[in-house]
Order: structure tokens, then sequence, then C-alpha cells
């Protein structure tokens, strides 16, 4: 009988709907040359997902399948990975993160030698809708050196490690321990297992080298109400950790600063990362107040004075007195919520979270040579519905527009510095925002007054789809400073064009692509799990805008205007009596910049995949646009029919009544027909022809002077970038520069 071969290390990867990220992650296993390693696939969403959908992913044998009987949360799938798992060392993945190349490989070669319990290593951290990635903060301050140590007392950082992925663990040590994932967490379940394991460990490794990719994922700009699930979880978490290292400080005979920590981890996390205590504060209800009533108990297991900030881990970690995003706290406001939970005072504890909320200062308003301000048409996109053929047309025709007191600032257009990836287009005045960016928005929107009031304007047509920033993880931090300083006019029409959904989200998706940011990178299906919520609620998108202004968004139908009457007549009917009558013979622009085509696009991204230096991406895409053929006659969509049907239905969800409301009222149903009945075929890769174009134009972009970079062009943010390449001469003032400076240095690091 042959005996069976022992397994080195068995990875366990739980699995619901990541279908978008699972290849990358079984592949970054598999490719790190580990002989006899297993993959443990759990199905954790076996009514969504059969055995067919597993078997089209061609899994080699190394690959193992388990199919939960129901769907239970990641703390069981984990739990039924373990009751399978043969190999001397455990890891677990998630199905959308990922290793680096040799990370795993790495890590396991060290826990073998070190033969800790558990060894732990550094992780990145990607920004969200980009392959940058960046060492986790916290893993960058406690985690950078490489050691072994008996247990928690002598590698007291270890307390800090919050995700049970960091580590790789012995599987005889989680079988004497008993350690199991616990299954009342269906979510917030690691740090209980990490702090479970790290207390019973005899031994503790750190590689100090980041060895996986924690991809950060985006959710939805819609605000919800808070989740009672959620926040039942959240405090049970709190509780059972707690529990755990007072139980650990006492039968161990720890020093008390192990507790003290975990006492600070538990009230920062309900200062900064749970917002339980607001509802608790207003709870009227049983469930809230006792939720109230436990959160109390917690706190009184152990107290806080000033002595926490003298511990160098704390220190490392602390958000007392800096600027977050949920205010300024001082240590003052620290141990008055701590006072406040203890005593179970939460109107207390709450009014000192609500003083510390950041506010936004008014704009200034500058002194007008009239009494009246002018009204504002705020033409807020969306992109690719032809903004740039309106922003061309308004700048071109500035003298005609003068005559009937219409103006189309040269403030916060892009100067003769602008250099787009592809010839054709104008940001509009993404100047504006950016100076918001750098900080100085009062110098640039006090210049855009002072040109409004030189030109005796009445009414101000300002444009940029940017403006709604769909695509920014810190929309919510920049979004009130942007409507401060459109409040300097009291009178906003916001007007947009929409088109139908499916092919908007497939346009942008090429743009972005175009752009030469890193996000270009990414896949359309990986752009999708980020940004196709966000896309398709055009409540969420365009309500910061209708409350600033009072009044109801104007909506256009994009491809009816295409249709009809053309892009400009359409706009100029929306606007109405907000736009004084201009000459109706002036033509409409048109197309003026095309979208890019599948196979081109194609193209482009296996250049922002190769090429890390932003100048360089956008060098070589330049060449590469100006040069190449694209190779396909009929282009077809990214989406395949049954993925614009989900994005078309998606839409009408959660935007349709209100865009109708609005003025777009398509026929959904005709869409979803149209989607179905048109050819597709899947993108494979591109053609050979087109293949030696991106190489050539690689090696044409390659340059050995990094101290002469190509000239960047002061475009909008990554990901939400739009390309164009629409020169209008301004004078380059002060503003301007340190607007241009902050933002390269911003946009560089995307």
């Amino acid at each position: 009988m042959t005996a069976e071969k022992p397994v080195p290390l068995s990875v366990i990867v739980p699995f619901y709907d990541e279908t978008a990220f699972v290849d990358m992650a079984i592949g970054s296993v598999l490719g790190q040359g580990i002989a006899g390693l297993e993959l443990i696939l759990v199905n954790d969403n076996p009514d969504r997902f059969g055995a067919d959908y597993f078997n089209s992913l061609s899994l080699p044998p190394a690959v193992k399948v388990i199919h939960q009987p129901r769907n239970s949360g990641l703390s069981a799938a984990r739990n039924a990975g373990l009751d399978c798992a043969r190999g001397d060392h455990i890891a677990f993945l998630d199905a959308d993160d990922y290793y680096v190349a040799g990370g795993l490989a790495a890590h396991l070669e060290f826990a073998r030698q070190s033969r800790a319990d558990l060894t732990h290593a550094q992780t990145y951290l990607s920004r969200i809708g980009s392959p940058q990635i960046s060492v986790l903060p916290r893993d960058a301050k406690l985690f950078g050196d490489t050691k072994i140590r008996k247990g928690l007392r002598d590698c007291e950082n270890a307390q800090f490690i919050t995700s049970s992925w960091s580590s790789l663990y012995r599987r005889d040590f989680l079988t004497r321990a008993g350690l199991r994932f616990d299954p009342e967490q269906v979510k917030f379940e690691d740090r209980l297992f990490v702090l479970s394991a790290v207390t019973t460990a005899r031994s503790i490794a750190q590689l100090g080298q980041p060895v996986r990719v924690w991809r950060r994922r985006a959710g939805s700009i819609s605000t919800s109400a808070p989740d009672p699930k959620i926040h039942l979880l959240q405090v049970q978490l709190l509780e059972k950790c707690m529990a755990v290292m007072a139980n650990w400080v006492t039968t161990a005979n720890a020093p008390p600063r192990f507790m003290k920590r975990e006492t600070y981890n538990t009230l920062a996390r309900l200062i900064w990362d749970i917002d339980v205590i607001p509802r608790i504060a207003g709870a009227t209800d049983p469930f809230y107040i006792n939720l109230g009533q436990r959160l109390t108990r917690v706190m009184q297991m152990d107290g806080l004075g000033h002595a926490v900030f003298d511990d160098p881990l704390i220190t490392a970690i602390d958000r007392v007195a800096t600027r977050t995003r949920k205010g300024f706290f001082s240590r003052r406001d620290f141990f008055e919520i701590q006072r406040a939970v203890k005593t179970g005072d939460y109107p207390a504890a709450n009014d000192v979270l609500t003083q510390a909320l950041p506010t936004v200062a008014a704009a200034k308003s500058p002194a007008r040579a009239t009494t009246r301000p002018p009204r504002l048409i705020l033409h807020l996109g969306m992109h690719k519905t032809g903004s740039t053929a309106l922003q061309r047309w308004f700048e071109s025709s500035g003298p005609a527009l003068a005559d009937h007191h219409i103006l189309f600032p040269k403030t916060g257009l892009p100067g003769p510095t602008y250099r787009p990836t592809r010839d054709g287009g104008l940001p509009g005045h993404q100047m504006l925002l950016s100076a918001i960016n750098s900080g100085s928005e009062d110098i640039v929107w006090d210049e855009l007054m002072h040109e409004i009031r030189m030109a005796g304007a009445k009414t101000v047509v300002l444009s940029c789809e940017n403006f709604l920033m769909p695509l920014r993880e810190d929309r919510a931090d920049v979004m009130p400073r942007l409507l401060a300083q459109l409040g300097r006019f009291t009178d906003i029409q916001p007007i947009a064009f929409v088109r139908r959904p499916d092919v908007a989200l497939d346009r942008l998706y090429r743009e972005i692509v175009a752009n030469g940011s890193r996000a270009g990178a990414r896949s359309i299906d990986e752009f999708r799990v980020d940004y196709e919520p966000v896309l398709t609620d055009l409540p969420s998108l365009f309500a910061p805008f209708e409350a600033a202004s009072g009044k109801k968004l104007r909506l256009i139908d994009y491809d009816a205007a295409q249709a009809g009457p053309g892009i400009l007549p359409a706009f100029l009917t929306a606007a109405g009596a907000d736009l004084p009558a201009v000459d109706a013979t002036l033509s409409d622009p048109g197309q003026v910049y095309a979208t890019l085509s599948r196979d081109l696009t194609q193209a482009a991204r296996l250049l922002n995949t190769m090429l890390t230096s932003q100048d360089r991406r956008e060098a070589a895409l330049r060449d590469l646009f100006r040069t190449a053929t694209p190779a396909q006659v009929k282009d077809e969509m990214f989406l395949s029919p049954a993925d614009r049907v989900t994005v078309i239905d998606r839409f009408r969800l959660q935007s349709g009544a209100w865009a109708a409301d609005r003025g777009y009222a398509p026929d959904y149903a005709a869409m979803q027909s149209q989607a179905l009945a048109a050819p597709w075929s899947r993108m494979t890769g591109v053609s050979s022809d087109l293949h030696e174009a991106v190489i050539r134009s690689a090696l044409r972009s390659e340059t050995d002077s990094p101290a002469q970079p190509l000239p960047r062009r002061p475009t909008p943010q990554t990901p939400d970038t739009v390309s164009g390449s629409y020169a209008v001469t301004i004078r380059i003032r002060p503003w301007l520069g340190r607007a241009l400076t902050r933002f390269n240095t911003w946009r560089g690091r995307g």
C-alpha cells in the first residue's frame, strides 16, 4: 500500500460571489511553485453557483471544491475547509485577494524554519479600483522586523494582528488548541480567531515582509440606515475579544498593559469604526437599549488613564489628536467618551462624537459689481455623454454668447500644458475641482468670480462631469467643499445627460483604460464589482447638487438627442429660460471625441499593466493611439448580453422612478431586448499586429532620464479620469501652479 504523500500547505479560500477575482486568487497560489500543496475552495453560495460553474474554471487537481449545504458565512466556510485540510500548515485567503509572486512560498519557508505555531507576514493594501499597492499602514508600523518569539508575552505586538489571513498556522497547533472560527460571527470574525490564536500560541514568528494583497473594494455611495444585525455582530465581537484577553491575562498572570491595550482598542473602535453610539443615544426600542447596557458592561471591565498613551504600541496606531474622517478628538474627548459609556450616559458620548465631526467653512462671498448674482447653469455630464462636444462649442462661441451676457469661463479650464493620452477632448472646468484637492480653492474660485464680474455676465455655464466624482473614494470628504464654493451662486440649475446604463458603464470603462491610470489595468469584471452599484444609482450621485441648488436636476436622454435634434439643441432646450436664447443656426458640434474601440482598449490595458511609471504609460498610450489601427471592424461590448440585462435592471430598480421624474424615462424592456439580440463574443486578446504595436509603443516611450519626465496632463482624478486634448490659452497663475503640483503628486500615487 502506497503511503500518502505529505501535504506541506493547505490554502483555504471561501467563495461567495467573487467571480471577477477568484481566478487571480487561485493562480496566485498555484504560481508559488510549492510542490504538493492543496487549495480548498469552499463554495458558500451553492444556491447560485453549482458544480457546473466550478467545472467551467478548469481547475487543476490541486484544487478541491467543497460545497456548503447553504450560505453560512465566512466562519462556517473556513471551518469546513479546516475539517478536510491535510497540510502541515494552514493558510487562509479571501477569494478577492491574492499572493504576490513568491510571497506565499517565502512565508511558508520561514514558517518551516521558525517552527512557530503562528507565523505572521505583512500585507499589501490595494487602492479601490486600482492595482497600485502599498504596505498596510498598521503592518508597516508594527510588523516590519523579522523575529521568532515564545508566545504573546515575548511578542507583544502580535496582540494587534487583526486578520486571520495574514498568518500561517501549524495544523497541529490549531488541533491542539481546538481553534475554530466562531460560527455566530458570520461577519467580523477575523480578530476573535486571531486573538484566540496569539494568546494560545507557544511560539510566534513574523516574516517582516509583505506577501499578499488585500484588495480594497468600493461600496455603493448610497447612504443606508445602520443595520441592527451588523451592530449586534460588532458589539458581540468587542465583548468576546475583551473576554479572551481578560481570561488570558488572568491565567497567564500577564502584565495589566495587555488588558489596557484591548480596552483602548475597544474604545477606539467605538469612536472611529462602529457607528452604534448615535443609535443607542436616541434609542427607545429594547434592542439598542440592550446593546448600550452590554457595551457599558464591557467598558467596566477595565479603565484607561493618560499612561496608556505612553505605551509604544498604542502610540504607533493612535488616532487621538489627529485629523480623521470622524473629526478631531483630543485626549479629553477620548476620556469623556470612556466615562460616558462606562456610566451608560450615551447622549453625552454622542455629543462628543457630534462636536468632533469635521465641518466645512462656507466659501467667501466676494464683493460684486451688481446686487444680483449671476445665474449658474451647472452641466454635470455624465461621462461619455457628449460633454467634450458641448464644452468645445461653448468655449469657441464666446463672443456670440457674450452678446447675451452668457459666460463660459476660462478660469478652471486647463491651459497649454494639458497633454492628454488621446487627441480630441476637453475636461471642462476640471481645475476648479483640482484646486479643492490642492487646498487653493478660495484663490481659484475668487478668480472665477472676478472673471464673471469683469464680463458682466448674467448667466454662467460651468461644465465638468468630474464634479460628480462617481469613482472617488474620498467623495464624501471633497463634496462638501465643492458645494461650499458653488454656494457663491444663489441661483443654480443642474443639468445632465444620461444614456442607457449598460453602454454608459462600458464606455466609461474604456475611457479609464485610455487615460493611463493604474486603474486602467483592471478587467471590466473587476470594474463592475466596484463601480456598477455607484454608476447605476443616480439619486445618490446627484442628491448633493439638488440639495445645494434647491432644484430638481434636469435630465436629458443622450440616446434620444443623438437620434434626434443633436446634443447642443437638446441641451439648450433643457436649459430653457435659464439660458437666454442664442443663435439657433449655430451648428451642433457632433461627435468630437470618439470612444475607443474594444481591441484598442484591450491593447491599452496591456500597457497600463506592464508599465508602472505614470509618465511612461501616458507617453506609450499617446504613441499607440496615434499609430495603431484597430484590427476589428465591428465593435462589440465588453459586457455580455446577460450582463447588460443585469446592469439595465439594476439601473431601473435604483434610479428608474427618480430619473423619470426628472425627464429620463426610456423603455427598459426594449433596452434589454436589444441587448440580448446584439451580436457578442468574449474578448480574448488582441491581434498580432496590435500586439506588436503595443510592444513598439512601449519601447518608444522608454527613457533613461527619470529626472526629465514627460509632461503630465493636469487632468481629473484617478480612476474617474476623462481624457481630452483641447488647449485653452490662459496665463499660468500661482494658484494653478500649486494646484498642478499637488494634483500631480496625488495622481502619481494612482
